[in-house]
């Protein structure tokens, strides 16, 4: 399994632990939603959410099917696995802030993290 590279943050880390710990079972699923912001943060979001989940099951995909252009702000990738493990990861503008909201299903148990977002009244 791969080793977190420099740039993973916290989330990618902590989740890749609890896989490697064996707190989950092997993983099979995940579902990952990239509130993102600025311009090209939808491409940046598939790009961190793809390394993310290759480094959790281990190797590349075997397929990776995209919906929607990357750098419109909205974009969808499903990536499977000839071992039948998936992802798929939504992108798509945050307004003035970004989260990730992700979950990770294993076959002995299930990792869920949602970026807290605090909201000022008035301030969307």
């Amino acid at each position: 399994m791969q080793q977190p590279q420099p740039g993973d943050t916290s989330l990618e880390t902590a989740v890749h632990t609890a896989i490697l710990a064996g707190r989950i079972g092997r993983p099979a699923a995940v579902r990952w939603l990239a509130r993102h912001t600025g311009e090209d943060g939808d491409v940046h979001a598939l790009v961190r959410a793809r390394r993310a989940v290759v480094m959790w099951f281990g190797s590349e995909p075997a397929g990776i099917h995209r919906v929607g252009k990357p750098g419109t702000g909205h974009a969808v990738e499903t990536l499977i696995w000839s071992t039948g493990e998936v992802a798929v990861v939504v992108a798509t503008p945050g307004g003035r802030f970004a989260a990730d909201d992700v979950v990770v299903i294993g076959s002995r148990g299930t990792i869920y993290h949602e970026t807290p977002v605090l909201h000022t009244p008035g301030a969307l």
